[in-house]
């Protein structure tokens, strides 16, 4: 089976660059795109890694006024594929950047009139020891810069902090931590280094901070007593300022704070997915965070011993300009066809009744006679004489090719695109808006007519939220050509009917089953849709741990033609199937590196069939094919943000039918199509 990229759904291109400088609120069509990195220079500005658009971003101190914009993306120096974090040199007028997919650091110089140019790059040649392979944190220490090297595999499998002169000369490095409880890093993410020497590492693959010197001897926090904070859910950062450790994702929505002696202070809540948290140049009391997610970067107000940051200065216009998409989490294709041409003769089985036939639900008149007469077998063709002539065919229902249907969650809505050319301007989106939380989404296509459809044949779209629990169900109405709300159920809680996080969910056409991959609770949730449109409960499979048929965070599900459910089982880096009826059968897969072969690292989606599983693989930035047994075939992988090439920075939900694979990518904010090979 042979993964080939086509082209991308979603743009991101300014419409209109605005010239330097200008007011932020004065181009509502300027818009970040998951930026991440932060730093300040010596003229007090504020430099911003705009990640998704392979651009640096200069804002004034104020933060409401951008005075430059410099690079794009390419690989040449002054050039981008996903610059992500910023470190300003010590004292010279020196911009150090993680120019993460390109696998190198960039050295810019500025001038006070901000005249920007490359200085050299470095990090991208050499033995294996001295490239890098995703470098991402940044500091100084010492006069010597230290990375956080990712995505480096040693022999133990861990990964690295490595060590460079200021000119790019390559030292040394660290890959273990003497004296820690985990001694080795795993996907160390954010470092900073304190005036006595030491590192402090965000060791995000063992979900803690670990403090050390430039030899790797750890040093142990009094707090603690080991070198080690633990116990944190996610470590994404870490930073000093004043004398406090700040550490974004600690615990979900809120930045940790500790003492430099590792004593818990109260974090810092009223974020979404903060990143990376700088100190400003102005203000002792302030601190700049940025949230690639939201596409935003923020000034926060910190007060002693207060649960909130209060925003005083929010800069990110909100991405819904034409063709934008901000946040796309998840994906179909799906045909609106006309009624008038499928006429459904056979019971589904599990249904339990014969179905009337199906007639055009298009005209208004005729669709609500025939509600009325519905077994009463000529009555089209009277109807078509009594009206012909009367009542034109509504244009916009002649649609009958695929489109891609988009859940574009940070702008509440469907979107609606063409799989056969990139997106370039606003579509049909969802009259109903969507709750804030919306994640995943299937389509069921009934195999008799529900009551209460407005296009009886059109398929009823789930939509799985993970805030609050609930799963909407949305209809397509023809005379809006646009979906609007049907029914929903589940709700917030961990009772056997109740969901916490849902994320991915797949519905069995014949038989009206729904499965939801109920992340919270650590479980998949097993409902039905009756011939009446009703949705009840049926059983929940699974309980937390790592043992058969039992799950870590399982982010999705989907189902092979014999009603088999394969399960990404996240947090513990595997595969799992089980029976329609729950039943463990096997599973496959194992945590680590690797892009060609059944090692996962957070395997977040995965779309079976008729012959073949695919799997998103999200740290490994890999579309892995298998056969359903779980046997490796083949890959699709990359990771980066470069224009019209399918690579990947944070792909979620993936669907595919026989031709076609569909995977947005939430930090690119786009969705990309691949043909498939069989």
């Amino acid at each position: 089976m042979d993964i080939q990229y086509l082209h991308s759904i979603g743009s991101n291109a300014d419409p209109v660059a605005p010239k330097t400088p200008f007011i932020l609120t004065d181009h509502p069509s300027f818009t970040f795109n998951s930026p991440v990195g932060v730093c300040c220079d010596q003229f007090n500005r504020i430099w911003l890694a705009d990640t998704g658009n392979n651009r640096i971003v200069i804002l004034n101190s104020e933060m409401t006024k951008v005075v430059k914009i410099y690079g794009e993306a390419g690989k040449q120096p002054g050039q981008f594929n996903m610059p992500f974090r910023l470190c300003h040199h010590p004292e010279k007028r020196l911009i150090y950047v993680s120019d993460l997919a390109n696998r190198r650091i960039q050295i810019l110089k500025y001038g006070k009139n901000l005249a920007i140019s490359p200085v050299t790059v470095f990090g991208d040649t050499g033995s294996h020891r001295q490239r890098l392979e995703g470098p991402n944190g940044l500091t100084f220490i010492d006069g010597k810069l230290c990375v956080a090297d990712e995505f480096f595999v040693n022999a133990d499998g861990g990964g690295r902090i490595a060590i460079f002169s200021e000119t790019g000369e390559f030292l040394n490095d660290i890959q273990t931590i003497e004296g820690a409880t985990d001694p080795g890093l795993l996907w160390p993410q954010g470092i900073s280094s304190d005036n006595n020497g030491h590192l402090y590492i965000a060791n995000t693959g063992f979900y803690s901070i670990v403090r050390c010197d430039l030899s790797g001897k750890g040093v142990p926090f009094p707090a603690t007593g080991t070198p080690e904070i633990d116990d944190l859910e996610i470590s994404r950062d870490v930073s000093i300022i004043n004398d406090i450790l700040y550490v974004p994702g600690g615990s979900a929505n809120h930045i940790n704070r500790y003492t430099i002696d590792g004593q818990a202070l109260l974090p810092l809540g009223e974020f979404f997915a903060p990143i990376q948290v700088a100190a400003h140049p102005k203000s002792h009391q302030h601190i700049i965070v940025s949230e690639p997610i939201l596409a935003t970067v923020g000034r926060y107000l910190v007060v002693d011993n207060a649960p909130l940051a209060l925003p005083e200065q929010v800069s990110g216009p909100a991405r819904n300009n034409p063709g934008q998409l901000y946040f796309v989490t998840s994906a179909i294709t799906e045909t609106i066809r006309q009624s008038s041409d499928q006429v459904i003769k056979q019971p589904a089985s599990g249904f339990g009744f014969t179905p009337f036939p199906l007639y055009n639900p298009f005209n208004p008149i005729k669709w609500a006679v025939d509600s009325l007469n519905a077994w009463t077998q000529n009555w089209e063709q009277l109807a078509d004489n009594l009206f012909k002539g009367f009542l034109p065919d509504n244009p916009r229902v002649k649609n009958t090719h695929e489109d891609a249907w988009l859940l574009d969650s940070a702008n509440k809505q469907i979107k609606r695109a063409s799989i056969y050319e990139p997106y370039t301007e606003a579509k049909a989106e969802s009259l109903f808006p969507l709750i804030p939380g919306a994640l995943g989404v299937d389509a069921f296509h009934s195999p008799i007519v529900i009551p209460g459809q407005l296009a009886p044949g059109t398929a009823l779209f789930l939509v799985s939220n993970y805030l609050s629990g609930f799963v909407s169900i949305l209809q397509y109405n023809p005379y809006l050509d646009d979906l609007v709300h049907f029914s929903f159920f589940g709700g917030y809680g961990t009772a056997p009917w109740q969901l916490n996080k849902p994320q991915g969910i797949a519905v069995n056409d014949t038989t009206g089953d729904i499965y939801i991959a109920d992340s919270g609770n650590n479980r998949i949730s097993h409902w039905r849709i009756s011939k009446n449109g009703i949705i009840g409960f049926i059983d929940t499979y699974g309980k937390e741990g790592k043992g058969d048929g039992e799950f870590s965070g399982p982010s999705d599900v989907s189902l092979d033609p014999l009603g088999n459910i394969y399960i990404t089982d996240q947090m513990n880096n595997r595969i799992q199937v089980l029976s329609s009826k729950g039943q463990y059968l096997y599973q496959f897969g194992q945590q680590g590196y690797g892009t060609h072969n059944d090692n996962f690292l957070l395997p977040t989606s995965i779309q079976a069939t008729d012959k073949h599983l695919i799997v998103n693989d999200l740290v490994n930035r890999s579309l892995k094919v298998f056969t359903h047994k779980g046997h490796y075939i083949d890959s699709f992988s990359g990771l980066g943000a470069m224009p019209n090439t399918g690579q990947l920075w944070m792909p979620y939900l993936l669907h595919a039918n026989s031709e076609t694979l569909i995977v947005p990518d939430c930090a690119t904010n786009q969705a990309h199509l691949y043909s498939i090979s069989q």
